[in-house]
């Protein structure tokens, strides 16, 4: 579960700082 968690975190995170940029 944990893992699935920081992935999830993980490709949120990457699609928000290419929407930043």
């Amino acid at each position: 579960n944990a893992p699935m968690a920081y992935i999830e975190l993980v490709d949120r995170s990457e699609k928000t700082e290419a929407a930043a940029e």
